[in-house]
């Protein structure tokens, strides 16, 4: 058997102090139930560096399966 594995693009509106994120997809839909990354090290810190306090649009990409889901990659889209 192989698992499903999917990948979606999420928008980050805001981080807040305990790296609990909250995203919007492209419909408007809202996710507030991961956190930054923690692996590999420093990961989560260069995401919120680069969100930096809602002054960039940064997209991560949410990868789901077997139930689990986890921030993969991100990047910054100019305004």
């Amino acid at each position: 058997m192989v698992p499903l594995v999917t990948k979606t693009d999420w928008e980050i509106t805001d981080i807040d102090d305990d790296g609990v994120l909250v995203l919007m997809d492209e419909s408007g839909n809202q996710k507030c139930d991961l956190n930054l990354p923690t692996f590999p090290e420093g990961y989560g810190a260069e995401i919120r560096a680069a969100w930096a306090g809602g002054d960039n649009i940064i997209i991560v990409t949410v990868q789901s399966a077997v139930g689990e889901e986890a921030i993969i990659s991100y990047k910054k889209v100019d305004k």
